[in-house]
């Protein structure tokens, strides 16, 4: 996902409760009328088939939503150890939504988008929730408090644990860009710089011959799933220890705080 440079970033993607309660249902109920549609599922990993395409990692959380016998499938955010402004993720969600409507069978040629004054639902945690996720500042603390950064907390917490957390995320970024530097290497060894995707697919057909797009297709494939698996190996060495600091935090802040448990990343 783009960055965001406004608003609260106060949803974890993979809390798929919320991201039902507060992205998904409030948009489906704007967009579409009632016994529209027929199936709505919310998974932690890319369904089977996609009527859109996306060229990133199987991580969801992905959404499908059927409408008689048509299909949108498309990822709400990259799961990771961060945080996303659900407003944005709403929006995004509301005007790919909007694109398969009008090129569907059931909706061609219409525009649907989100009334004026059209908000998200709040998060169901209270300002005196913390929580332990990436923040963009490498030298800040990962901890986050109503939705924004809580570097005013390290006063109530040992040294030791402040330097552990700021570890766990140097980790962490550390981990991400080796895996971006590997991705980068295989992608320039298999002679295709950017990923396979889109109108480039269509574009390239018309200059090279089947077989040379089929090449290029199954170099494409190993590289996602390259990806992939690096992406699963940042995820298991990262989580443990994210659990392990969240407990610490819990013996350390008073009953002013509150604690989250994250969920599974996958």
């Amino acid at each position: 996902m783009d960055e965001v440079d406004d608003g609260r970033r106060d949803l974890d993607p993979a809390d798929l409760e919320e991201v039902r309660r507060r992205v998904v249902d409030p948009v489906l109920a704007a967009l579409f009328e009632v016994g529209e549609v027929t199936r709505v599922g919310l998974s932690p990993r890319r369904p089977a088939g996609s009527w859109w395409h996306h060229s990133d990692g199987d991580d969801g959380p992905w959404l499908q939503v059927s409408v008689g016998s048509e299909d949108f499938i498309h990822p709400i955010a990259e799961a990771g150890f961060w945080l996303e402004d659900a407003d944005w993720a709403a929006r995004d969600l509301a005007e790919k939504l909007s694109e398969w409507i009008c090129e569907s069978r059931f909706g061609w040629g219409q525009w649907r988008s989100l009334p004026d004054g059209w908000a998200v639902p709040p998060p169901l945690a209270d300002r005196s929730t913390v929580s332990v996720h990436f923040v963009e500042d490498r030298d800040g603390l990962p901890l986050w408090v109503g939705g924004a950064p809580a570097p005013w907390l390290e006063e109530r917490l040992s040294a030791d644990l402040v330097a552990d957390l700021r570890a766990w995320q140097a980790l962490g970024t550390q981990l991400a860009e080796a895996a971006e530097a590997a991705e980068a290497a295989d992608r320039a060894g298999s002679g295709y710089d950017e990923p396979l995707s889109g109108s480039a697919v269509h574009i390239w057909v018309e200059y090279v011959s089947e077989q040379q797009w089929l090449t290029r297709e199954a170099d494409e494939q190993r590289a996602l799933a390259m990806a992939d698996k690096r992406r699963r190996e940042w995820i298991d060495a990262l989580e443990p220890l994210r659990d392990e600091l969240v407990e610490r935090l819990r013996a350390e802040l008073d009953s002013d705080y509150t604690v989250t448990t994250p969920p599974r990343v996958r």
